[in-house]
C-alpha cells in the first residue's frame, strides 16, 4: 500500500483557492482591521464546533460562598475565581516586582492615546507585567512574542494566558485545575484561527488526547475591530480580581483611558463596568459553545502546524511530513510508514 499525502488530513476541509491570502488582504490599506479579520480569521483552522452545550463550568453557580452578594459586578474574593479557575485571588499589591521600562510605559500609553489604534505586542505585554505585578498570584501570561514561533510552554494548572490569533486579534485564555480551557473572545464567530488553534494545543494539549475541548465563554462582544486587546485584557483582569467575564459588562469608550490611568499608576484597577440593565440589554454577547480541536501527528498539534501531512497507510494515523523527516518531495515518500509500523513484524 501507498502512502497517501495531502495537504491536510481528507477529513478536514481545506481553504478555498479563490480566498485572499493574508498578505495579500492585509496590503489593502483602504481595509478596516475587522474586514481584515474577519476575511483570515477562519482560512485555515482546524477547529470543529458542535451543537453541544458548553462546558459544565459555566453552567455551574458563580457564587462558592454562602454568604450572598448583591451585585453579581463585584464578586466576593472566594467567589467566581475559585469556579473558574479553582484558586482563592491573594490580595493585590503583595509583592514587589520590577515595574515596567519607561520605554514600555511610553509607547503603551501613545497606542491607548488613539481611539482607533489596534494595540500591539508591546502595550499587551506591558499589561501582563504589570498585571503580574499588582497580582502574583497569577499563572500563566507568557509573552506574546513566543507565540509567533509556537514557542509557547505548557502551561500550568490553573493559568491564563493573552493570544494574538495571526489575525489582528486578541483573546484571553484560562484552563482551571481540573483541566478544562475556556476561551473569551471578544469578536466571535463560533470559530477560532488555525494559528490560535496551534497556540491552544501547545499550552493546554495533552499527548494522551485526540482532540483538544475549549469552551467559548458568552461574553460581551466588542463594537468595531480595534479594541479587542482592551477587552481581552478585561477578561484577565476579572479573573484576577475575582470576577466571572460571562456576567460583567464594559463601558467600552471608557477603557482606553481607564487603562492610561492605571499605566501612570502602575496600579491596576477593573475596568469601568455598565450597571443598568436597560443599557446592558443592548449589548451583544455571543453564544457559548464547544470547540474541539482536532490533535495529529507525534506533536498532538492540529494539521495546519504544518502545510504538508501524509497518512501512514497501516494504522492510516497522519503525520507532519517535518516531525516524521521527510521533505516535500521524498523519493521514498511511497514507502513510509510510520515508527510503530515499521517496528511491526507484520509489514
Amino acid at each position: 500500500m501507498k502512502a497517501r499525502v495531502s495537504a491536510r488530513p481528507q477529513s478536514q476541509k481545506s481553504p478555498s483557492s479563490s480566498q485572499a491570502s493574508r498578505h495579500d488582504i492585509y496590503r489593502d490599506r483602504s481595509r478596516s482591521p475587522l474586514d481584515f479579520a474577519r476575511d483570515v480569521l477562519y482560512q485555515e483552522s482546524d477547529v470543529d464546533t458542535s451543537d453541544d452545550s458548553f462546558d459544565e463550568v459555566f453552567q455551574q453557580p458563580v457564587i462558592t460562598s454562602n454568604k450572598p452578594i448583591s451585585d453579581p459586578q463585584t464578586p466576593t474574593p472566594t467567589s467566581s475565581l475559585v469556579t473558574l479557575l479553582g484558586v482563592k485571588p491573594l490580595d493585590p499589591i503583595q509583592i514587589i516586582t520590577p515595574p515596567i521600562s519607561l520605554n514600555e510605559k511610553n509607547l503603551s500609553i501613545s497606542e491607548l492615546s488613539s481611539r482607533n489604534t489596534f494595540l500591539t505586542g508591546i502595550t499587551i505585554n506591558a499589561f501582563c507585567t504589570l498585571l503580574k505585578k499588582n497580582f502574583p498570584h497569577l499563572h500563566g501570561l507568557q509573552d506574546t512574542i513566543l507565540s509567533e514561533n509556537s514557542q509557547f510552554v505548557k502551561a500550568p494548572r490553573p493559568s491564563i494566558q493573552l493570544h494574538h490569533d495571526g489575525a489582528l486579534h486578541w483573546v484571553c485564555s484560562s484552563i482551571d485545575v481540573k483541566g478544562h480551557v475556556t476561551l473569551y473572545d471578544s469578536l466571535s464567530t463560533g470559530r477560532i484561527s488555525g494559528e490560535l488553534a496551534v497556540q491552544l494545543a501547545f499550552l493546554h494539549g495533552n499527548d494522551a488526547d485526540h482532540e483538544l475541548k475549549v469552551a467559548l465563554a458568552p461574553i460581551q462582544q466588542q463594537r468595531g475591530g480595534a479594541d479587542c486587546g482592551l477587552f481581552a485584557a478585561a477578561v484577565c483582569l476579572t479573573i484576577a480580581t475575582g470576577g466571572n467575564p460571562t456576567q460583567v459588562y464594559w463601558k467600552q469608550s471608557r477603557m482606553r483611558s481607564h487603562l492610561t490611568d492605571c499605566f501612570n499608576s502602575e496600579i491596576l484597577t477593573p475596568f469601568p463596568k455598565i450597571e443598568s440593565i436597560v443599557l446592558r440589554s443592548r449589548l451583544t454577547t455571543n453564544l457559548g459553545t464547544d470547540l474541539k480541536i482536532k490533535l495529529w501527528c507525534l506533536c498532538h498539534l492540529p494539521s495546519c502546524a504544518s502545510k504538508n501531512m501524509i497518512e501512514c497507510p497501516k494504522c492510516l494515523k497522519w503525520f507532519h511530513k517535518p516531525c516524521v523527516g521527510l521533505e516535500d518531495i521524498d523519493k521514498d515518500i511511497d514507502n513510509f510508514y510510520c515508527h510503530n509500523c515499521r517496528e511491526s513484524p507484520n509489514i
